[in-house]
Formats: structure tokens, sequence, C-alpha cells
């Protein structure tokens, strides 16, 4: 790969005002469709530079005030939770307070139809803590990202969120197809997002998942600086996708991806009729072998981590 030639990154002090004085569960849209976006507790990085700086002067503090008062509105939210002998009242707080507790969700969460939860009343509707159907990832993204904040945890390599839309159809079963969203993307793999749980079904039916989707626009900014490649993907929308009249690119995937890299727990956490699934890039094979999935994807992460490194690095 070619050099690229380094250039002032337009975007620094937007950058450094996300990361100083931004809302901490929001993200930093790269692109105005928001095709590309990074959340700060997506790198080791930014996440240091978060706890460094998170009461150093009183509008730091005062964001972390209002995003643990965001987490005080969830003890107003009662859950029932019982067992064969008793119930007890709770809260959505205390709920995912314990889930996000290692040694608690081993003794509660991981043991088959012992305990039940209602979200509703006292008299049910009930479902087991263990199917994890109460799970809602938004809202345990907060607690993690206070974990992040204040305790000792592993973080993150360096990923960007992504909004990109993929036509899929399931070799083996005529008539069906759908939209997957590129939901994350890293320098080894990235992240589906699937709405509709019927899906799981689909998967493990088919002979191969074709997914279809637009690389144009990453493959010619593989050797263009930050700058020109914001530029550029500024001006695509991705979300016109007709198989017919683009000229997409289909990546192939073996329903086997199910039984990896714990995407089966994935999809029992699923909230909202959406399930997660990781893809690694070598789990993808194009028929053509005329593009190398990771080296476009890997090249985009890489180049936006050395930039916002750099950022980081001269506000220090």
């Amino acid at each position: 790969m070619n050099k690229i030639k380094e250039s002032p990154f337009k975007k620094e002090q937007e950058l450094l005002s996300y990361l100083k004085e931004g809302h901490l569960v929001e993200s930093l849209p790269l692109v105005s469709s928001e095709a590309l976006s990074f959340h700060w507790a997506n790198w080791n990085e930014s996440c240091l530079f978060q706890k460094e700086y998170l009461f150093d002067n009183a509008k730091s503090c005062e964001r972390y005030f209002e995003f643990n008062q965001s987490l005080d509105e969830f003890k107003n939210i009662p859950v029932w939770m019982k067992n064969r002998e008793k119930t007890i009242k709770s809260s959505l707080f205390d709920l995912y307070q314990c889930y996000s507790d290692n040694r608690i969700r081993m003794t509660w969460f991981e043991r088959d139809n012992e305990i039940l939860i209602s979200m509703s009343q006292e008299s049910g509707p009930y479902i087991t803590l263990s199917s994890m159907r109460w799970m809602d990832k938004s809202i345990y993204s907060r607690f993690v990202m206070k974990k992040l904040l204040t305790q000792n945890m592993p973080m993150r390599g360096f990923r960007l969120s992504a909004n990109i839309p993929a036509h899929c159809t399931f070799e083996g079963i005529p008539l069906k197809s759908s939209i997957f969203i590129i939901h994350q993307i890293s320098e080894h793999g990235m992240v589906l997002k699937i709405k509709g749980l019927h899906h799981l079904n689909l998967i493990e039916n088919c002979e191969k998942i074709l997914m279809n989707v637009n690389l144009k626009p990453f493959l010619e900014v593989s050797n263009a600086t930050v700058n020109e490649t914001l530029k550029r993907l500024e001006q695509q929308d991705f979300f016109v996708l007709n198989p017919e009249q683009e000229k997409l690119t289909t990546l192939t995937i073996d329903p086997s991806i199910l039984d990896k890299y714990d995407n089966r727990q994935n999809f029992r956490m699923a909230a909202n009729d959406e399930f997660y699934l990781f893809v690694r890039y070598r789990d993808l094979t194009n028929e053509s072998n005329s593009i190398r999935v990771k080296k476009v994807f890997k090249s985009l992460v890489l180049k936006f981590q050395h930039q916002f490194n750099e950022v980081i690095k001269k506000s220090a």
C-alpha cells in the first residue's frame, strides 16, 4: 500500500471537543449521513483520555454528573424477580448493575430457568432471567461506559461505528432476501446488525449467505488522506442500494459463522428484534478474489486510528 501523505486533520477540533465536552452516550459522526462515526468507548486510547479529563474542569464534572443522573433514572423503573420460594421487587438499575458484575452474572444470569423476571408487573408475564430477552444493549452499554470510566477493565482496540447496508440473499432458500447493516468495523472484522429474529432460521438452513455491498467508495479512498476520505464518503449515499443497477461486490459467508465468536450468545441477547453477528474478514470470501476485503477495511480503520492518535498526542 502506498504511503498516505500526511495533512492537517480538518476535524481535529471537533474530535477534541467531542472527547472533552461531548455527551458521554453520544457518538461523533464522521460524515453527515452517519455512515461512519466514532464513540470514545470503542478505543483504549480514547477511554484513557476520557478518564484523565473526567474531572478536569467544571464542564467535565457537569457532563459526568448528567451521565450519572441518566443512569439513576433507571432506579425508578421496577422489575420483579422470583424463584420457587419468593418474589423480589427491584429496579432496572439494579438489574443491569448486577449483570455488569462478572461474579453476580455467573451466579444469577447463567443458571437455566431458576430465576424468572417480569418487566411489567408482579403478576407477570415472566421470562427466565437466563433467556436474556429482557436485555437492551443500549441500556447495558451505559453501565459498561461507567465501568470503563471508573474501574480497571479490559478496553477495546480501535473500531469505527458504521451504518452501511448490505443486500443479502440466502442460497438454497429461494425468494428470500434481506438487508443487513454493517454496524462496526475494526482491523480484524465487522459486526453485522440484523433486524428480525427469523433470520436465525434462514442462516441455519441456507447453503451460504450472499452479501452484496457497495465497496467501491472504500476502494477509491484506500490511498487517500483522512480529509480526502471524509470528503468523498460525504458525497456517497450508501442507502441507494439496488443490486440490479449498481455494481456491488458479492461476499460469501458460511452459515457456520453462527457457531463462532459467541454469535449464538449474541442471538440470545437479542433486543427489539435485533441481533448482532461478528464476522472476521477471513470468513468473507469473494468468488472472483478480485477484492481483498480485509485490506479495504483494515486500511480505512488504521488510517483513522493513526489520525486520532496524533490528535490525542498533540493535546496531551
